[in-house]
């Protein structure tokens, strides 16, 4: 009877009523698991059709290999001499390698049950599938809603951004670029900005925001970078002298445990900064980007969300917009309205404001053109922000415009989707084609 009692009282209390399946939380939650199921099965083909890596997956499959037989040898895997780049490089002397490490290390317990490719396939495909789910999270973090996370949640994985090195997914996966510290980046970075958040603005603990934003820097400097940035933007959400003060002393303090703890990294890249060059074989865009005259066009076109498709994110981006400027006295909604702002006028990059970058830190060394991940995150939770004021305001209009409304919605992420599916499925094609061809040189 006690055994009764109590499993009564712990459902009343943790099992929501039926009521709930028609909440805006259960839609939320659906959205995501929507996105969830779409890249576990849409991206299966990523562990299951074994082939040959052809981008820069090569160097980091390379480098993690090499850091792992360093390993074996008892020597020290965060800074080794690659001898198979050029004449040789201490790559990781220069260059953030907590992905490769986490990989070595993993390798070391599981290299039994399958080789490091598999298990660096295993790790992409992974995190390619959890990354709505982090989008989530970090929203919900923020303080938006659980249906603002869940448009959220289902926009994360549907850019499509062509050829510049973005959010999308095309970045990526096996026909892409192989950019597989950015995508561990990609996946960290929500939470960074929404734990930086908490702890500036909402005075929440600073554990959080200094753990993972070192973490990042350990995964991807540039991408830790605009952690920072965006934390600046976080100071003058409200205007008052004062709040600004305080605000200022918490980022302060956030920035300098960061530099503290990943000084083992941090402090001999800058003693030998020298050795560090813009790269002669890269073209200029790479590090000065594009200028706002080609950039605010590919936007207007669609390019920068939905390159080579109809322009549905790029609609649901303007609406949100829209919305976010209607409900600006809310200070999440102008967080949100101002990082896109910020991160695309950065994204245009020299042509467009020349000398005024030499004031950014280290500029002359970035890729200024990889500015558009800041871009591409702050669009998704302005698109997922967006379609939370767009059900809300649709509450007040006759049913016949909440049709209507939900019809253009849903025709807009059919679109996506087909696309979509047709790139993936594209992929997997290529991958059999690879896989086919080297099988006959090496039968």
């Amino acid at each position: 009877m006690r055994f009764l009692a109590f499993l009564n009282k712990f459902v009343r209390k943790n099992i929501p009523p039926v009521s709930f399946l028609k909440s805006e939380q259960a839609l939320g939650i659906f959205l995501l698991s929507f996105a969830l199921v779409f890249n576990v099965v849409f991206l299966w083909p990523e562990v299951t059709i074994p082939t040959p890596h052809l981008n820069d997956e090569v160097y980091h499959l390379t480098a993690t290999s090499q850091a792992s037989t360093v390993l074996q040898e008892g020597q020290d895997p965060t800074d080794f001499w690659l001898s198979s780049i050029e004449l040789g490089y201490p790559v990781f002397h220069h260059y953030q390698h907590l992905p490769q490490l986490f990989l070595t290390i993993v390798h070391q317990f599981t290299s039994s049950l399958f080789s490091l490719t598999t298990l660096f396939d295993i790790s992409r495909y992974l995190l390619l599938i959890i990354y709505p789910a982090v989008v989530f999270w970090a929203m919900r973090r923020f303080g938006f809603p659980f249906l603002a996370a869940g448009f959220g949640a289902l926009g994360a994985s549907l850019i499509s951004n062509g050829d510049l090195f973005g959010l999308g997914y095309g970045s990526y996966i096996w026909r892409g670029y192989g950019l597989y510290t950015q995508l561990w980046a990609m996946v960290l970075l929500p939470l960074v900005l929404a734990e930086s958040y908490r702890a500036i603005v909402q005075r929440r603990t600073l554990f959080w925001a200094v753990l993972l934003m070192a973490t990042l820097a350990f995964i991807h400097v540039l991408y830790a970078y605009i952690a920072v940035l965006s934390a600046v933007l976080f100071l003058f959400l409200r205007p008052q002298k004062k709040e600004i003060l305080f605000r200022l002393k918490r980022l302060a303090f956030l920035f300098v445990l960061v530099v503290l703890v990943t000084s083992y990294f941090t402090i001999p890249l800058l003693f030998d900064l020298e050795y560090t060059n813009r790269t002669v074989w890269l073209p200029e865009w790479r590090y000065d980007s594009f200028g706002h005259q080609q950039i605010v066009g590919q936007l207007l076109t669609g390019d920068l969300l939905d390159s080579g498709r109809f322009p549905s994110l790029t609609l649901l981006f303007f609406g949100g917009i829209i919305l976010l400027i209607l409900n600006r006295r809310e200070e999440r909604y102008r967080m949100l309205m101002w990082l896109a702002v910020l991160w695309l006028f950065l994204f245009f990059g020299r042509p467009t404001w020349g000398a005024l970058l030499d004031l950014l830190p280290a500029s002359d060394f970035l890729r200024l053109h990889r500015f558009v991940g800041g871009f591409h995150l702050a669009a998704t939770m302005v698109i997922g922000v967006g379609g939370f004021l767009a059900w809300q305001f649709g509450k007040s209009l006759s049913r016949n415009f909440k049709v209507l409304l939900l019809l253009g919605l849903g025709a807009l992420l059919f679109l996506v989707y087909v696309e979509r599916i047709e790139f993936y499925n594209g992929n997997k094609q290529m991958r059999l084609e690879n896989q086919l061809a080297f099988s006959r040189m090496h039968p």
